[in-house]
């Protein structure tokens, strides 16, 4: 079992209200090596910045063509359009929400909280917690792993 944050752009689609209105599960696309039974930690880009849901993968073959419908969830035709184009061939993930931080989490969880705690750089793409020593442990000592 891993841990991963991934990112999530809060400007193209909306992660809170899809994994709440969908029962509390999403299919994510991915080109890690995520599996059934890995934690997924969702970090919304700008300007939530900030890590606001824990995960797990419920399953890790799912087909294009069995994707739960979230196309509602798309702020926009043209942003469903480019995810549809670029997402035929991908590998999802289905992640299930099993806990939402509250603002006395969230505020440990902020880009500059995980900076302060090890990480470097913008955040994209998917991270590996026990990649980073230092920021893995900062999610031990906080327990969430």
């Amino acid at each position: 079992m891993a841990n991963w944050i991934i990112s999530h752009n809060p400007n193209t689609y909306r992660t809170i209200k899809a994994f709440i209105e969908l029962r509390g599960v999403i299919d994510q696309a991915t080109s890690n090596n995520i599996h059934t039974g890995d934690f997924v930690f969702i970090y919304l880009s700008d300007p939530i910045r900030k890590i606001v849901l824990k995960t797990i993968v419920i399953d890790e073959n799912i087909s294009y063509k069995s994707l739960i419908n979230d196309n509602e969830y798309f702020v926009s035709e043209e942003t469903l359009k480019e995810f549809e184009d670029k997402n035929k061939t991908s590998r999802f993930i289905r992640l299930k929400a099993i806990k939402y931080f509250d603002d006395d989490v969230n505020c440990k969880l902020t880009l500059e909280s995980l900076r302060n705690n090890g990480y470097e750089g913008n955040m994209q793409g998917a991270i590996q917690l026990e990649n980073n020593e230092q920021l893995f442990g900062y999610f031990k000592n906080i327990m969430l792993i």
